[in-house]
């Protein structure tokens, strides 16, 4: 979920907020803009490896910018973008261009598919406005296609973007849906992705129901634990046989082993309550 005027400040005080905005099993990587307002983020499953390319450009005056790694089957270069209202004000609209067309320059040439998502406040949209034609213009001299052809904004214009090469197959499908929010309306686009990969791990385990009750009366009656104290037998002697002894017994029964297992992550609807329910499910269909 990529984010603009997330108005984060990047200090303690964020951390209420962050605790009610992420669902169990999610991070955040954000980009605050330092003082009131603005601000970048992306929230991702923590089961996609994301990483924060910090100062990975020079600073912009036109526009806030953050940019990520995420690497799956298909390295993506995740760049989101906010043009601030009032650099449209203090910056003129050339000012943007340049400084838009620099970066491009250098992300376009960068490892990974490029994906450039956020609030750009042109209207693409408008034929007339001679910046949007010379900002389309740019994107098609880089190669790069913008893929929403529908508004944004309640005022009917198309501020909102998404933009990636023309030459690779990432967008399947991009659509815009009024959500009840103030102005912008959120953008859901649907991307050609591998689903991850899953992780391995190594396991260590002990078949401990395989442990009979004659198997270990017998190992007990043969090891040291049995033998006789004398009264010569410090406490922490007879700790230590105690200690041994079990130990001694648990690997022979059960010796330690180790396998590599997936890692599978549950559904975001599988609750402890539904864990609960098939455990009890299973408890009665073994009485039955």
């Amino acid at each position: 979920l990529a984010l603009t005027e997330t108005w984060l400040t990047g200090r303690p005080e964020d951390g209420p907020v962050l605790s009610n905005l992420l669902p169990p099993g999610y991070l955040i990587i954000s980009e605050p803009r330092g003082s009131r307002g603005g601000g970048t983020a992306v929230i991702y499953r923590n089961t996609i490896p994301v990483k924060h390319n910090h100062g990975s450009q020079s600073p912009q005056r036109s526009f806030e910018l953050l940019e990520c790694t995420i690497s799956l089957a298909t390295c993506i270069r995740l760049c989101i973008i906010y043009r601030p209202e009032r650099t449209r004000q203090q910056c003129s609209g050339t000012t943007f261009l340049e400084e838009f067309s620099e970066y491009l320059s250098s992300a376009v040439t960068s490892p990974g598919e490029l994906l450039i998502l956020g609030d750009f406040n042109h209207h693409v949209d408008d034929c007339r406005d001679p910046r949007a034609r010379i900002f389309l213009q740019m994107l098609n001299d880089f190669n790069l296609k913008q893929h929403v052809t529908c508004p944004t904004h309640r005022s009917g214009h198309t501020l909102d973007l998404v933009i990636c090469s023309a030459d690779c197959h990432l967008i399947s499908s991009c659509s815009a849906l009024d959500s009840g929010f103030p102005d912008h309306f959120p953008v859901f686009i649907d991307t050609c992705l591998e689903k991850p990969h899953s992780t391995k791990k190594l396991v260590k385990y002990r078949k401990i129901k395989e442990i009979t009750e004659a198997a270990l009366s017998e190992c007990i009656c043969s090891s040291p634990l049995l033998c006789d104290a004398t009264s010569t037998t410090s406490l922490a002697e007879q700790v230590d046989c105690y200690n041994t002894g079990l130990s001694e017994t648990l690997d022979r029964l059960a010796p330690l082993r180790t396998k590599v297992i997936t890692e599978r992550h549950n559904c975001a609807w599988y609750t402890e309550e539904i864990r609960a329910a098939k455990q009890s499910r299973r408890a009665a269909e073994r009485r039955w």
